[in-house]
């Protein structure tokens, strides 16, 4: 069995390269437009005070604030073997 772990990129890590790098459209507001960098700076800022340490990246059902993704056990395919009469 593998397992599948998200990437949860670092909340102060973003607001450090903040200083040099503009984040305006690093988040979207909730119709679709792109942030502003102030706004993007203010959102993280705010999700640091709320306890977060990193962000999630897309949909995970196994994230936590401070840690990130916890990971997800996947399924591995089915391999025939060489005593099945399949050459590996």
């Amino acid at each position: 069995m593998s397992r599948r772990i998200h990437c949860s990129p670092s909340i102060a890590g973003a607001l450090r390269n903040g200083r040099t790098q503009k984040l305006k459209g690093l988040f979207q507001h909730d119709n679709g437009s792109d942030c502003t960098h102030r706004e993007a700076i203010d959102f993280l800022k705010l999700k640091q005070l709320e306890g977060w340490e990193v962000l999630p990246m897309g949909e995970c059902d196994n994230f936590d604030k401070v840690n990130g993704c916890g990971g997800h056990e996947m399924v591995d395919p089915i391999e025939p073997s060489a005593e099945e009469g399949v050459p590996a």
